[in-house]
Formats: C-alpha cells, sequence, structure tokens
C-alpha cells in the first residue's frame, strides 16, 4: 500500500515521479488506467527468476484503444525477456544517480479495453534480482496510446526493439474480480556492501600548509540506495589531531556538529572535526576522495588522527574492520608558512582489498556545502576525484577506466544524488512520490 507524499524538486529529479496517467500529455482527464502486479514477493534471492502477474484495470468511465505498459527498474533489477512489441532502454549513467530508474521498459498493446474491465499480460513477467542487488524499485505505469504519450515517454534515451513473443493483454472473465495491484515499491534481496576509508599520512614543517586526503570507498558487491528514506548512504567522519588548522574543506563536507545531527547519521566520535555525507546512492566500487587544505602546528613530532564511515542503516555492512582508519601527521621543525616542500601526502589504514574503482566509481567536486547536518540535502557530498586518471594522498596513485559510465565528467553519486537527489529536494517543483508504507 502506498502514501503519496509531496516533495519539492528541481527539475532535473522530475522523473523521480513519474507523471499520473491521467496527466500524461494528450491524455483525457477521464482516463483511469491502474497497472501493477499482485504476486511478486518483496524479498527474494538474487538471481532467481520470479514470474510476476500484472493486470490492467480500466477504472476510468470510457474505453480506451490502445495502451501503453511502462515498466521501470534501479541498478539491480531487470526484466528478462525482450517482447517484439517493447522497446527496451537503459538511462545514461551519468544522469541516473539523480533519475534512480535505471532501465525502462516501454509496450505497445493495440486493443479495446473496456470500462470496469480487468485484463492479464500473458505471458507473465519475468523479473530478476542481478549480483549488484540489495535494496531495488519497480514502478509500472499505463497510458492511452497516441503519438503524443509515445514521444513523451521515450524521451531522447535511443531503445532497442526485443525480438521475442508478443506481451498481449487477456480480459479476465466476467465476474472475476481484478486482484489487488502494486505500482511503486521496493524489494529486498539478501547482499552485502563493504563501506570502508583509507587515511592519509602528511608530512611538513611547523607552521606549513600540506594536503591531506581521505578516501571512501564501496567494495561492493552491491549498490546501495537510500533515496527512498530521503536519506544518505553514509557519512564520513574526519578527527584530524589537536593544532592542525584546516585552510580549507572539499565541498560538501561541514564543520561536524552534535547538536545538529541528522536523524540518519550516527553518533559523532569524541573528536570529529568534520563530517561529509556520502549521496543517497552509492555505486558498487565506488571511490570518494577528500582534499582537506591543512596548516600545521607549531608541535614538532607526530600525531594520529582518524577517518570513520558509519550510518544508522549499515546492516549490510557486515566487514567492520575498514570502517576505521588512522590519519598520520608528522610535523618536523619551524619552516615556512607557504608549506614550501613539506607537503607530501601518502595514504594510511586500510580500506580492505584495495582493488580498482572500475567504471563506476567517482566522485567530482559538485556539491553543498551545509553549516550543518541537521536536514537532509543541506550538506550534499562532494569531494575531488577522478576515475580514469590519476588520484594522489591514497598509499599509491589509482588507475581506474576511463570515465564515461555512471560518473562521467559530471561529478559523483555523492554531488550528483545528494545534490540532485536530496539538496534539491527544497527547491523547484512540486513532485509527488508514491512512498510504500514500511
Amino acid at each position: 500500500m502506498r502514501i503519496p507524499f509531496t516533495v519539492f524538486a528541481a527539475a532535473a529529479v522530475l522523473t523521480l515521479s513519474a507523471v499520473g496517467p491521467a496527466h500524461a500529455a494528450d491524455q483525457p482527464t477521464e482516463v483511469r488506467l491502474d497497472f501493477g502486479w499482485s504476486d511478486l514477493p518483496k524479498n527474494s534471492a538474487r538471481n532467481v527468476v520470479q514470474h510476476g502477474r500484472f493486470t490492467l484495470v480500466n477504472e476510468g468511465q470510457n474505453a480506451v484503444d490502445g495502451v501503453i505498459l511502462q515498466f521501470r527498474t534501479t541498478r539491480g533489477m531487470e526484466l528478462t525477456q525482450r517482447f517484439s512489441n517493447c522497446e527496451y532502454s537503459t538511462t545514461p549513467e551519468d544522469i541516473v544517480k539523480v533519475q534512480a530508474y535505471h532501465s525502462k521498459v516501454l509496450c505497445f498493446v493495440p486493443g479495446t479495453y473496456e470500462p470496469g474491465a480487468a485484463y492479464d499480460v500473458v505471458p507473465k513477467v519475468d523479473l530478476v534480482g542481478r549480483d549488484i542487488a540489495y535494496k531495488d524499485w519497480l514502478r509500472t505505469d499505463a497510458y492511452v496510446d497516441t503519438p503524443a504519450n509515445r514521444a513523451k515517454l521515450r524521451g531522447e534515451t535511443s531503445a532497442v526493439n526485443g525480438t521475442g513473443p508478443e506481451l498481449k493483454l487477456e480480459k479476465l472473465p466476467q465476474g472475476q474480480p481484478a486482484p489487488k495491484l502494486d505500482s511503486d515499491d521496493e524489494f529486498r534481496f539478501p547482499n552485502t556492501a563493504d563501506l570502508s576509508v583509507k587515511g592519509a599520512r602528511v608530512e611538513g614543517a611547523a607552521g606549513a600548509s600540506v594536503q591531506a586526503t581521505v578516501e571512501f570507498r564501496n567494495l561492493g558487491p552491491a549498490w546501495v540506495s537510500e533515496l527512498w528514506r530521503y536519506s544518505h548512504v553514509a557519512y564520513v567522519d574526519i578527527d584530524f589531531p589537536e593544532g592542525v588548522k584546516v585552510l580549507k574543506a572539499p565541498k560538501g563536507c561541514f564543520v561536524a556538529d552534535p547538536n545538529t545531527t541528522a536523524l540518519d547519521a550516527p553518533k559523532l566520535e569524541p573528536g570529529v572535526d568534520y563530517r561529509c555525507p556520502t549521496g543517497s546512492f552509492v555505486m558498487e566500487n565506488e571511490k570518494t576522495t577528500y582534499p582537506f587544505e591543512l596548516k600545521l602546528g607549531s608541535r614538532v613530532g607526530t600525531a594520529k588522527g582518524a577517518v570513520y564511515v558509519g550510518s544508522r542503516y549499515m546492516s549490510y555492512d557486515t566487514n567492520q574492520q575498514n570502517n576505521r582508519a588512522d590519519i598520520v601527521v608528522k610535523t618536523t621543525g619551524q619552516g615556512s608558512t607557504t608549506g614550501g616542500s613539506g607537503g607530501t601526502t601518502t595514504g594510511t589504514g586500510t580500506s580492505g582489498s584495495s582493488g580498482t574503482s572500475g567504471s563506476s566509481g567517482t566522485t567530482g567536486t559538485s556539491g553543498t556545502s551545509g553549516s550543518s547536518g541537521s536536514s537532509v540535502g543541506t550538506a550534499a557530498t562532494g569531494g575531488s576525484t577522478t576515475t580514469g586518471g590519476t588520484v594522489t594522498g591514497g598509499d599509491s596513485t589509482t588507475s581506474g577506466s576511463a570515465q564515461g559510465g555512471i560518473l562521467a565528467s559530471t561529478g559523483s553519486s555523492a554531488a550528483l544524488a545528494g545534490t540532485g537527489a536530496l539538496a534539491l529536494l527544497a527547491a523547484g517543483a512540486g513532485v509527488r512520490l508514491a512512498v510504500r508504507r514500511r
């Protein structure tokens, strides 16, 4: 069962909530088409095909000639069949972080659909959770088949026609009631994701300016999303050693304040100076770096701080060994306050197996910097990192695949999902997002 939840969002996130059939282009307001499923389990093992019963009900007062059935899934779920009267498309990965839905199927089914009648999809539709699935979403909608609706639903994304059998709608026998339908819901798949952090080691003369770069990474195998909770996936907290002054923090990171802790945030560890929230999506094998410009204090010697990653919703992270790492600052004798040569940075601590960031794990510099983390969206994480280039500040230079995929050159999940799907919830046009009652 769903509850209409009204939020405000910028145009970039309008696709989070499909415009209802009654408001679609070139569709009469009296048209009411209900399309959904009735027998899909909400919890299922990955890579196990589920055969779903999908039903269309014409709840309007007029007959409808031809319908478009739309299926949309997030990254971990997919429809396995390729019906000949359906078009299959995938959202470009550089915008999936603000759009949420990854795959779309549009099926064009001719025929006349009578008011008050119900029609089952034949054959049943098969869905499966992929290896990366953990918490995924399925949404279905139905529209009158008109040229305007086809153009609007197709958008600018290229699609591929199916080559299998035709998807059809068969009328239920008279007197047989239509099943209770769900058309917008979350599915859970047993899986884990390993969130980790890597610390830093810096050395310089007293009073010098240096850069310390800490790192957050998801080692997979699952991608994790918290958009439906309007929440950040996790928080990266940084505790610098006493006497070290932060000259410049990455965009999206803010001064930690225990009095303004967001509901989804973990309790601040003693001494934490800065908090950097991730986005509401974290891809499998995603990596984010946070470069801080520091001024070393006058006390000569070696001091340690720490970096942590945590959330109130991290039951999927069964490996706690790499959720903390050291920040080591070595201050030598008095030197130039401009930094000079005293600013080398190397990584320290551990984030589990190093691996590579793959084609989908980067973070950009976009994001908003909030003065507190009291409300979701006021402090979307930015950071500064590359994939397909070099990253300084870790224990080595890491090279990934050229970034034409998930984050492209537009930024990261933190920047895109954070600013696009969380911070922008407070701006722009009103959007209705149906959320399943838990």
